[in-house]
């Protein structure tokens, strides 16, 4: 009989220019004028060749393409340029509107109309920050395409001339993690002024400090590119973002920034430019895997059978030298069956020290790590005594069973999380590679080096 049909990817049945239209249709702060002209570019793709200028394609593509296209190229930048007005003023508008919310929410008082209203305020700034992300992404591709398309009629290869130009353009180049890191702080102020956040002995806010070991429940979830903006800002009106190592600017820092005029746009961009231009919501994860020659973690892991252990080094960025820490960590699964929960345990030790841990010819002196980092105050007797038991089960698990460095992930992370507690965190993971380690170690006796277990 006749083979079956197959029916195409939905994705590639509907065109561009309608996906385009949808989001034009669907906007609530975006006019429709204000998106490319994704059908005016498809239009001038078919138009007469001009020769008016034709000096520009002659560099880009050749003698052959000189006399076609010179409008289309025209009307492609002044698209552009009009994409970047519209977000630098969305910007602009959206750190207004933040900056107020930053500076009267710790003021307000709990259940009041004014924390409703900020409250409003924020989840609408929310999703204006959303739509822009969206919008920023829908005017980038209708570019491409657009480029694409003239490159196929018109026969030149306006293609890397394009990618360039997008390079230089303000609407793909606007950082909006800033903004993000605002938002985050916005709602956190609000849920403070609602619930106020606990404090120790002396009235001091409880700061979290990431524990060594813990009990872990785990759900994990795809999510599709084009909703994770909307899903972070979910996310945000219940956890903050985790950035290490930062603090949200306090009321008496920003009042210190505070113009005459209530919410005068220098204001907003004096709060903006001090506390959040250039601060980043992604940070580089790193996770060293060991396995045996024929792997058997992994099938164990996969299996999950009861007790099923994981190892692997992990340290923050992606250079462990730069990192300063490399974490030996060692994940165990417990069934349901079991009555337990499945937990995590990890002991910090520096880089240099890493050949040492792994190389069964060698053996690392944990102990001496861990006093260092007790006596510079970096963790408690309790961390040093536990990590000293781990380090000396992990390395006999090691020797045993034979691992060796075998695949390196590494990917870019958000973290979300409240300040003070560990209860519950949601972490997204982006921009994921796989690298295939060694399996294999050096002579250990020659000098050590972070590449002998880590490619280069």
């Amino acid at each position: 009989g006749a083979p079956e049909r197959q029916t195409p990817h939905p994705q590639h049945m509907v065109a561009y220019g309608e996906t385009v239209a949808a989001a034009k249709e669907n906007a609530v702060y975006t006019p429709p004028s204000e998106f490319i002209d994704y059908e005016g570019l498809k239009e001038e793709v078919y138009r007469a060749p001009s020769a008016e200028a034709a000096s520009l394609l002659t560099h880009i593509s050749g003698g052959s393409a000189a006399k076609r296209g010179e409008r289309f190229i025209s009307q492609l930048q002044a698209e552009m340029d009009k994409a970047s007005r519209h977000v630098r003023a969305r910007v602009s508008v959206i750190v207004g509107i933040l900056a107020n919310v930053l500076r009267e929410a710790g003021k307000a008082e709990p259940a009041s109309a004014e924390l409703a209203r900020l409250t409003q305020v924020t989840e609408d700034a929310s999703a204006q920050i959303v739509e822009l992300m969206k919008y920023v992404e829908i005017c980038r591709t209708a570019c491409r395409k657009a480029t694409k398309k003239f490159d196929k009629v018109q026969r030149t290869s306006l293609g890397s001339w394009l990618v360039a130009q997008l390079a230089l353009q303000p609407f793909c180049n606007v950082c909006l993690e800033p903004l993000i890191v605002m938002l985050s702080d916005g709602f956190a102020s609000l849920r403070a002024a609602s619930n106020p956040p606990k404090t120790d002995a002396e009235g001091r806010p409880i700061e979290w400090v990431p524990p060594s070991d813990f009990e872990r429940s785990t759900t994990k979830y795809w999510v599709k590119t084009e909703n994770v903006p909307e899903l972070t800002a979910r996310v945000l009106k219940h956890l903050s973002i985790l950035i290490m190592g930062r603090t949200p600017p306090t009321l008496a820092q920003m009042a210190a920034e505070e113009a005459p005029v209530l919410m005068h746009p220098e204001y907003a961009q004096a709060i903006y430019s001090k506390f959040y231009e250039g601060t980043s919501v992604l940070s580089w994860i790193t996770s060293l895997y060991l396995d045996s020659l024929s792997f058997r973690q992994y099938h164990e892991r996969l299996a999950r059978d009861d007790g099923a252990n994981l190892f692997r080094l992990r340290w923050y960025g992606l250079d462990p030298e730069q990192a300063g820490t490399v974490y030996v960590e060692r994940k165990t699964h417990r069934s349901k069956d079991s009555g337990e929960k499945s937990t995590k345990q990890r002991l910090p030790i520096a880089p240099s020290a890493v050949r040492d841990l792994l190389h069964p010819e060698r053996a690392l002196d944990v102990a001496a790590q861990l006093d260092a980092q007790l006596a510079a105050g970096a963790i408690s007797e309790k961390q040093r005594d536990k990590g000293v038991a781990l380090g000396a089960e992990v390395q006999a698990a090691l020797a045993e069973r034979g691992l060796l460095p075998a695949v390196r992930t590494v990917y870019q992370r958000t973290a979300f999380q409240a300040s003070d507690s560990n209860s519950v965190r949601l972490t997204l993971d982006s921009n994921l590679s796989l690298i295939k380690e060694a399996l294999a170690l050096g002579d250990a006796e020659a000098p050590a080096g972070v590449h002998e277990w880590c490619r280069n």
